[in-house]
């Protein structure tokens, strides 16, 4: 994902959702999984200037240890104004309890996969960082629902999978994703994307033995939740 320069004007903010459409505002969480259902894309404004080092890790892969390393990095200013995508299933946890905060948002943006360490601890910043020109952690603000826009042409389109969802006759697709969407939640969705499918699958079916009691077939081609990378082999 990609952080974006887009006009207010093509967006509509999620605190006019919860007034005119989620009520009672519990229902808010539905219609963002119903986006992640669809990959529609939530974004959250960025509230100052930044200035920051975000880094793709990379890994030496010896015969005798595995170590992680900066693989490339960056420097750059980010505008007051622009976007930030929301999209990754615990940063949704997060805001749902009121803890996300800017810095959570600062994960897979390009080809990079977060910031440095010292750029998200004010411990690690006074150590390394104090006297450099990067944005300080403190500097990073919290995450409202007021914070969190979508594209308005989006709004139909989650408002027709809601209806689909919440209906007796949702078929089991739709059943088995929402479960999926709630397992995710305090996973790392990285590690999840490396799993084999069996595997994630017996994971669902402990949820629900029901609802996943047959073998999995078109589920994991289906969804749009998760990428799974090339080469998670269904067990023989």
């Amino acid at each position: 994902m990609d952080i974006k320069s887009i006009s207010f004007k093509d967006l509509v903010s999620f605190s006019v959702i919860l007034e005119k459409h989620a009520n009672p505002s519990s229902r808010l969480k539905d219609y963002f999984f119903a986006g992640i259902r669809k990959k529609i894309l939530f974004y959250a404004v960025n509230q100052s200037e930044k200035y920051v080092h975000m880094i793709r890790w990379g890994e030496i892969d010896h015969p005798t240890y595995k170590a992680r390393i900066y693989e490339r990095e960056k420097k750059t200013f980010v505008d007051k104004g622009e976007m930030l995508p929301l999209f990754k299933i615990h940063q949704f946890d997060k805001l749902f309890k009121g803890a996300l905060n800017e810095i959570d948002l600062f994960e897979d943006i390009g080809d990079y996969h977060e910031l440095v360490e010292p750029q998200q601890s004010l411990r690690l910043f006074n150590m390394h960082l104090r006297d450099s020109d990067l944005t300080p952690p403190t500097e990073f603000k919290n995450i409202e629902y007021k914070h969190i826009f979508i594209h308005a042409k989006n709004i139909e389109a989650i408002e027709k999978l809601l209806k689909t969802q919440s209906s007796p006759k949702a078929n089991k697709q739709t059943r088995r994703e929402i479960v999926f969407i709630k397992w995710l939640k305090n996973k790392e969705e990285l590690a999840v994307s490396n799993m084999k499918k069996d595997d994630v699958w017996e994971e669902l079916r402990k949820l629900d033995p029901h609802l996943f009691a047959s073998e999995h077939k078109n589920f994991f081609r289906i969804q749009k939740i998760i990428t799974f990378k090339p080469g998670r082999k269904l067990n023989k």
